[in-house]
C-alpha cells in the first residue's frame, strides 16, 4: 500500500474512533454566562395554583401539598458561546407545611431560551430553591442550584444557579448563571 493508501487509511480509522467521543463529529460548544432577567411583578408573570402531587418530585414526596407558581420573564445572557437575547420560563412547586403556609423549600424545572444564529437553543434545568436569609413581606431571596440540558437530549450538560430577589410585590433581582456545554 502506497503511503497516500495508508494515511487515507488511518485518517478513516481515527475519525471512526473520535467521531463518538466528539459527539458525532461536532466539538462541543462551551456554555459559560449568565442571564440577567429584566425586573417583574409576580401578579401579572406568574400564575399560581393549589395542588398534590401525584408522584414524587426531588425531594418532595407523593402527595405532598404544593402552590405551583408558574413563572416566564426575558433578559439577556452574557458569556460563552456569545452575548444574546434569553427568556426564563419556570414551574416552582412549592412545598405547603401542616399550618398551610409554604415552606420555603421548592423544586424548581424551568426552560432557558438563548437565541442563537442558527435559531434557539433550549436548556432544560431541573433543581431545588432555598430560602436565602429571613423571608418578611417585605423582602425576601432565595437560591436554586441544579443541573440542565438541552431539550431533547438525554443526559447532563452542566449546572446553574438561579438567584431572585423580591421587595415588596416584585422580584427586583433574578440572574441565572449555567455552565457546561451544548
Amino acid at each position: 500500500m502506497s503511503w497516500r493508501g495508508r494515511l487515507l487509511c488511518s485518517s478513516l480509522v481515527l475519525g471512526a474512533v473520535l467521531a463518538p467521543v466528539a459527539g458525532g463529529g461536532r466539538l462541543a460548544t462551551p456554555v459559560n454566562g449568565t442571564v440577567t432577567l429584566a425586573a417583574f411583578d409576580p401578579k401579572k408573570a406568574c400564575t399560581f395554583s393549589n395542588g398534590t402531587l401525584s408522584k414524587a418530585l426531588g425531594p418532595l414526596v407523593k402527595g405532598s401539598k404544593v402552590v405551583l407558581a408558574q413563572c416566564s420573564a426575558t433578559g439577556t445572557y452574557a458569556g460563552l458561546p456569545r452575548a444574546t437575547g434569553a427568556s426564563y420560563g419556570w414551574d416552582w412547586y412549592l412545598q405547603v407545611g401542616k399550618n398551610g403556609a409554604t415552606t420555603g423549600l421548592a423544586v424548581e424545572i424551568g426552560g432557558l431560551t438563548l437565541k442563537t444564529a442558527s435559531g434557539s437553543k433550549v436548556l432544560i434545568m431541573e433543581g431545588l430553591q432555598k430560602p436565602v436569609g429571613v423571608q418578611t413581606s417585605a423582602k425576601a431571596s432565595a437560591l436554586t442550584t441544579g443541573e440542565w440540558g438541552v431539550k431533547g437530549a438525554t443526559k447532563v450538560s452542566g449546572t446553574y444557579t438561579f438567584e431572585t430577589e423580591r421587595k415588596g410585590s416584585k422580584f427586583t433581582a433574578s440572574s441565572l448563571k449555567v455552565k457546561g456545554s451544548i
